[in-house]
């Protein structure tokens, strides 16, 4: 019965505010928040969505967020299940209608920046839709009142779930990668609570009740469940044993790149989504490509170049004003308390042998003996060559740091620096030099490899070139109908690719700011963007887990590097050519032999998600960041890990290798980027 359904969702996770952050403090859970629910309902064991119908959206401004709930719900059929979950700041105005604040909101202006219950129930009061669930995760969540359709449906129904009362504020993490308390036994519930006798689902009564009576014996803020309509539903499958790991098996083959026309952009829609390794470039009439290296080492993240932590966080979100709310009654059953699970790990990511190839955990903290200057040797690999890192700066940044890219002409360092602004350093003198403005936020930078352009991309769907030295715009290269996640230069700087959530990956003439080639057809996005050293080949991470190797001299054809469970949030060459690194959201980097196509080494992160990852300038080592507040160094030949940097005091979200001289950069929530000697 309830398999037939189409299940879909979207996810929000807003952790930044950076136009109110006085009376918005920045929070340390909602992008946790928002991996580890999809984790969980997207579960192979227990899920019942599809990965490619749960959309997230992590530190998106009030625009995106309007559109996309806007389409959630007007593209559903009668026979969908959605989900609308949101975790991040509630707040009340004088009339107490409660907003769910985005990435802009100012709270001097909430009906224009922020998203209102009203809104968002006019929006499901017009959806063909019949089971819909709203899960809350902020302050004063109970003061929605949205469960209140007109025609009831048999075995269909609007459900509110809300992690507290109208008048209450919401308890928050309190540690960099954790999840908000109500979230994380939400989780728990998915995939542990006990269901009714001989039942096969998890329905979303069940799963309250669950989440009520863990919460409550926690001492914690109770949730609450408004619902209306008849009968209840499956929000989960019966939890049942782990499988045993799977045997070891050869990497999928490559799929062809073939020609066909665009097709319709790759938002969800009412019919699901093809899985395909198909992908479909366009070319203008008149034009050819030609392939050139690239020398940026940006730290790309998906719309996941949000901001997210600063050292100190408020324990509880704040807001003022409120009315009281009802809760659904609690479940008197009082079953066996179970320890909570650390963060899920997928299916693939929890192998420690993955087709053949070394597993490596990247364990959170320190594993050896720290140094004066923050940098850890790791006691995981004796036999590994000895690496000397030392403490070389400290650029003391106004926001959190989420991409950096290295000038290779000389000491200057690009970084996305507060909302709107992308700014240039001098890293002898750690001075800000220049600071570019009115670019909306920022997700990527990337320098040219003589130096002299600045690429951007951000939330304002567009990408930027600067002139680097006198801070001039040269450019705007608009084409894109959603965030440019990804710049990349190719190694000779005549070509710009660009990955936007739009499911498009653009290359752009430098020269002329004009587009030469469309690449579409990407499911939910393109996330990251690279080029190989000879120019001829273009690396793509997508939201669904691919990589994609465009070949871009001979027949346009793409081989398909599969192994990661969810989006592919950072890809780079090693600068000889032989390797491609690769990090996700499921927890884990990548090494692959682009000879064989087979991965060499997998490193899993057991407490978070891998957004950057960069090469030495001679390619045996790689530096990849974890969300945790450390970044590590691994010998890409033997995929052991050889030292750690434990200097940031909240998530690393970026690191970039300096092309010509031995300087690693790690940028971090904790608003610096700290540099450091490799030798």
């Amino acid at each position: 019965m309830t398999e037939s359904r189409r299940y879909r969702g979207l996810l929000i996770g807003n952790a930044d505010y950076p136009r109110d952050p006085h009376a918005l403090p920045a929070l340390e859970g909602p992008l946790t928040d928002i991996v580890e629910l999809r984790n969980a309902l997207a579960d192979e064991q227990a899920g019942l969505f599809d990965s490619a119908d749960l959309e997230v959206l992590p530190d998106y401004g009030i625009h995106d967020l309007r559109e996309r709930v806007d389409e959630l719900f007007t593209t559903a059929t009668r026979g969908d299940v959605l989900l609308l979950y949101y975790s991040g700041h509630g707040q009340l105005d004088e009339r107490g209608t409660l907003y769910l604040c985005a990435r802009d909101t100012r709270t001097a202006a909430l009906r224009a920046t922020a998203l209102s219950a009203i809104e968002i129930n006019n929006i499901l009061d017009g959806s063909p839709a019949t089971s819909i669930l709203i899960v809350l995760d902020c302050c004063y969540s109970g003061a929605f009142k949205g469960a209140t359709p007109t025609t009831p449906v048999a075995g269909r129904g609007r459900y509110v779930l809300t992690s507290s009362r109208s008048t209450q504020l919401a308890q928050a993490a309190t540690r960099p990668g954790q999840p908000s308390p109500f979230t994380r036994q939400l989780v728990r519930a998915l995939r542990s609570a006990p269901s009714s006798a001989g039942a096969e689902h998890l329905t979303v009564v069940e799963i309250y009740r669950q989440v009520h009576h863990w919460m409550t014996a926690d001492a914690v803020i109770a949730p609450q469940l408004r619902f209306a309509g008849e009968g209840d539903v499956a929000l989960a499958r019966r939890p049942a044993p782990p499988p045993a790991a799977p045997p070891q098996s050869a990497e999928p083959p490559s799929a062809p790149l073939t020609r066909a026309p665009p097709p319709e952009k790759s938002r969800p829609s009412s019919e699901p989504l093809a899985r395909t390794d198909t992908l479909v470039v366009t070319f203008p009439p008149g034009t050819r490509h030609s392939g050139t290296r690239q020398q940026s080492a940006s730290a790309q993240k998906p719309a996941s170049p949000r901001g997210s932590a600063s050292p100190s966080r408020s324990a509880e979100r704040r807001t003022t004003g409120g009315r009281e709310g009802r809760d659904a009654p609690p479940d008197a059953q009082e079953p066996a308390r179970k320890p909570v699970p650390r963060r899920a790990i997928l299916a693939l990511g929890g192998v420690l042998v993955v087709g053949g190839a070394t597993a490596v955990a990247l364990l959170p903290g320190n594993d050896g003996g720290e140094s004066g200057d923050g940098a850890t040797k790791e006691t995981a690999s004796p036999t590994a060559k000895k690496v000397t890192v030392k403490a070389a700066g400290t650029l003391h940044c106004p926001d959190n740091v989420t991409s950096v890219a290295f000038s290779p002409d000389g000491p200057t360092v690009a970084t996305n620096g507060g909302y709107g602004n992308a700014r240039l350093w001098n890293m002898e003198t750690e001075k800000n030099t220049r600071t570019l403005t009115n670019l909306g936020n920022v997700f990527s930078v990337a320098f040219s490899p003589d130096g002299e352009i600045l690429a951007t991309g951000g939330d304002n769907h567009k990408a930027e070139l600067w002139n680097a030295k006198t801070g001039k715009r040269l450019h705007t290269l608009t084409g894109h109908s959603d965030a440019v996640a990804s710049v990349a230069f190719s190694p000779q700087g005549k070509t710009l690719a660009t990955g936007g959530h739009d499911g498009e990956v653009r290359l752009w003439n430098v020269a002329t700011g004009k587009s030469a080639h469309t690449f579409q057809g990407l499911s939910k996005g393109a996330v990251s963007v690279a080029f190989s050293p000879d120019g001829g080949t273009l690396a793509i991470g997508i939201w669904d887990g691919r990589v994609l190797l465009a070949n871009l001299k001979d027949k346009h054809s793409v081989v398909t590097l599969k192994g990661h469970t969810d989006a592919v949030t950072a890809v780079d060459f090693s600068p000889d050519g032989k390797t491609l690194a690769t990090g996700s959201y499921d927890s884990s980097a990548r090494l692959w032999n682009l000879e064989t196509r087979k991965t060499l080494h997998t490193f899993t992160n057991r407490a978070d998600a891998v957004s950057s990852v960069a090469f030495s300038p001679d390619s045996k080592l790689l530096a990849a960041d974890g969300h945790g507040a450390t970044a590590r160094l691994w010998n890409v030949e033997t995929g052991k890990p050889v030292q750690a940097f434990t200097k940031h005091t909240a998530p690393v979200r970026a690191v970039a290798f300096h092309p010509d001289r031995r300087i690693l950069a790690t940028g971090s929530d904790d608003k610096t980027v700290r540099l450091w000697r490799v030798s």
